[in-house]
């Protein structure tokens, strides 16, 4: 089977690498991740390491109050590879992406039982943030 390919302007699948802008991973066979340092072509094996527990947490931080307005996870593109590397985003996901300027649309991914769209950005305020649907930060 070929290795699966896909390009966009801001990300692209090749083979098992994934790239946000610059910023790219891949799984190794032994279980470990390796990704690229400063955006360069530098790689850096690490041990996996989630962005999950930021994620949960700034979640629960915005249900007290604001839950129902929850639309969108915002990432910066460091972390959008690491959620793909960890298996929250998958190929399928990335069927639908819509590509802005300066952003990358991925909607409906499920996060604990909320469907949101993942917005990866390339410059963002902050590199784990919720946001309601118009993309305001919560």
């Amino acid at each position: 089977m070929a290795p699966v390919q896909i390009l966009g302007k801001h990300y692209g699948i090749d083979g098992r690498a994934v790239n946000f802008f610059g910023a790219r991973g891949t799984k190794s066979d032994h279980g470990r991740w390796s990704i690229n340092g400063f955006n360069s072509d530098v790689w850096v094996e690490v041990a996996p390491v989630s962005v999950m527990d930021r994620v949960r947490d700034c979640i629960a931080r915005v249900a007290a109050g604001d839950g129902d307005k929850i639309a969108q996870l915002q990432l910066g593109a460091r972390q959008a590879v690491v959620f793909y590397l960890e298996g929250e985003l998958t190929l399928k996901h990335l069927e639908y992406i819509v590509e802005g300027p300066d952003f990358v649309d991925i909607p409906g991914v499920n996060v604990d039982g909320r469907t949101l769209t993942v917005r990866v950005q390339a410059k963002p305020e902050y590199d784990v943030a919720v946001a309601d649907s118009e993309g305001n930060v919560l």
